[in-house]
């Protein structure tokens, strides 16, 4: 049985609630994007996939590609 990978994002560009709303709505539009929780203070995003789904860095810089956010790096959580 697949199981849930999730990731963590570390973004810039965040300065508030509303920018916090929008670069999770990017995420989420990601194809197999399950959840995506961002912690305002640290600017860190854990975002978790659909059984058997993977996250690229091509389909991160896909999604942020016409935004004012950016991430830095992801790994795959521990």
């Amino acid at each position: 049985m697949p199981v849930k990978a999730s990731y963590t994002l570390r973004l810039e560009g965040l300065a508030d609630k509303d920018s916090v709303e929008a670069a999770t709505k990017l995420l989420k539009a990601i194809d197999g994007v399950e959840t995506v929780a961002i912690d305002a203070e640290t600017n860190i995003a854990t975002v978790t996939l659909k059984a058997g789904k993977t996250l690229s860095e091509d389909a991160l810089k896909a999604a942020f590609k016409d935004s004012k956010y950016t991430f830095k790096e992801f790994a795959l959580a521990e």
